[in-house]
């Protein structure tokens, strides 16, 4: 499934957005932002990934968050974002993972 966004859907979506005044949130993850805030995030971030700095061409960046505060912390691509969550957002294991990659370079 492809999921880049064509500067048509790009449209409609901002169109409907701000004809419907709706905010972009997840009441299960408990932040809040709103489309406006999200295209400041991805103008700011110059749209590549707040973790690996790769361009993401015309695909989505996901918002990423604390699971625990519900703090929006940036924009990531889809790998990014898979990858915290396997790691349960884990710093500790994140760094086992990384020392581990390191040691058999």
């Amino acid at each position: 499934m492809n999921y880049i966004n064509t500067d048509k859907q790009k449209e409609y979506q901002q169109q409907y957005f701000q004809k419907n005044k709706i905010k972009i949130y997840s009441q299960r993850n408990g932040w809040i932002i709103t489309l406006n805030e999200y295209n400041e995030m991805l103008k700011q971030a110059k749209n590549k990934c707040s973790l690996c700095d790769k361009d993401n061409g015309n695909r989505k960046l996901f918002i990423d968050h604390n699971h625990n505060t519900g703090k929006v912390r940036g924009l990531l691509c889809n790998k990014c974002n898979s990858a915290l969550g396997m790691f349960n957002d884990d710093a500790e294991l994140l760094k086992k993972a990384s020392d581990y990659v390191i040691k058999y370079q």
